[in-house]
């Protein structure tokens, strides 16, 4: 049976009847996005990757609760959003002890406009709440209904959230043209 040309649905609905294949094709289809969606929340590679393992960890625990209501991508970047609020936790907690090493993270691709680095750096620079909303937008292709089911607030939320993340975003880049 060819697990990679199923749905993410049906894919779950394997799985939850056993079929471990199925959980091995929800891996390979998402990892790369889940790894991606932790980088752009600020997560550094390494704890990108643990937190995408985490999230499908998650999964294997919540799997049962999962009756596609909401789509998959839906579902699993909830779990992921969920993933990197206990991860920013334990690394506030690392924080508090001393470092043994420098992060020397290289990034993972090179950024050949400036004017892409200096507008990474303006989303890096935006408050959490704000910059969930552009990542999960623009990085992750969510609407704003999926959205507000990820981060579980009011559509209306997503939409503000949206107008003041765009709105920091110009007057950071506006100000560094005129530089």
């Amino acid at each position: 049976m060819q697990f990679d040309s199923r749905t993410d649905q049906e894919l779950m609905r394997l799985f939850r009847s056993g079929r471990e294949e199925a959980f091995a094709a929800l891996v390979r289809r998402h990892q790369c996005a889940l790894v991606n969606f932790f980088r752009r929340m600020g997560v550094d590679t390494d704890g990108a990757l643990d937190c995408a393992q985490e999230t499908f960890l998650r999964l294997l625990r919540y799997r049962e609760t999962y009756r596609g209501l909401v789509p998959f991508k839906v579902f699993l970047l909830r779990l992921a959003r969920h993933a990197r609020i206990d991860w920013v936790r334990r690394a506030a907690r690392r924080a508090a002890r001393p470092l043994e090493s420098e992060d020397c993270a290289v990034p993972e691709e090179a950024v050949p406009a400036e004017a892409r680095l200096d507008l990474e750096a303006a989303v890096a620079a935006l408050p959490e709440r704000l910059r969930e909303v552009i990542v999960l937008s623009v990085k992750q292709g969510l609407s704003y209904a999926e959205i507000a089911a990820v981060l579980e607030v009011p559509i209306g939320t997503v939409k503000s959230r949206a107008f003041y993340a765009v709105r920091a975003l110009r007057e950071v880049l506006d100000a560094r043209r005129e530089i």
